[in-house]
């Protein structure tokens, strides 16, 4: 009965009805419960159902609860913080990244995710030492180079950023960011002098 209700609320969610889902899914989680289980992928399933359908409050109480019963897996951190973000909840975006960071150590997606929210947070100094551990994991991103190359320059470490924006360049000599920021690097040293 269990993976007939889960199934029932895969194919609703496939259907795109969403109340459906979360009502098969509700419904394989009850029987779960009544031998003592957790159906940790209806409770995983019923957030992206919330999602879907646009209730985002629900969605993300899902997703912390899905954390909360050892659903252990690096997306469930991305998307919580994900809905935390949206929410205007950007520290604890942070937190929900840095706890799956915790137990998923250099994983690119949350380390990517962690920079991002410390960018938006204008807490760029802090991401150095990420920037670093991401570029090991990745090191022809064009745009970690360059990240990395503006942190360098706000600490004065114009020559470390030069290189950075070069490598940037030679990555993705398309890459805007990159060109543009070592023009400004360029016209403030000569400004300077």
């Amino acid at each position: 009965l269990q993976g007939t209700a889960l199934n029932e609320g895969n194919a609703a969610f496939e259907a795109k009805n969403y109340d459906k889902a979360v009502a098969s899914y509700a419904m394989s989680e009850k029987i779960a419960k009544s031998f003592g289980k957790i159906d940790s992928n209806a409770v995983f399933n019923s957030a992206l159902a919330y999602e879907s359908k646009g209730d985002l409050p629900k969605a993300l109480e899902r997703y912390q609860e899905c954390i909360k019963i050892g659903y252990d897996k690096p997306q469930i951190y991305r998307y919580t913080a994900s809905l935390q973000n949206r929410n205007k909840d950007l520290e604890g975006g942070l937190v929900t990244i840095g706890d799956g960071l915790k137990r998923h150590a250099g994983n690119k997606e949350l380390m990517l995710d962690y920079i991002s929210y410390l960018q938006e947070a204008n807490r760029v100094a802090e991401a150095e030492p990420m920037v670093v551990a991401a570029l090991e994991k990745d090191p022809s991103n064009a745009v970690l180079h360059s990240l990395l190359a503006s942190i360098y320059e706000g600490k004065g470490k114009i020559d470390e950023a030069e290189a950075e924006y070069k490598k940037s360049i030679e990555l993705d000599p398309k890459f805007f960011d990159g060109q543009y920021n070592i023009g400004v690097l360029y016209n403030n040293r000569a400004a300077a002098e």
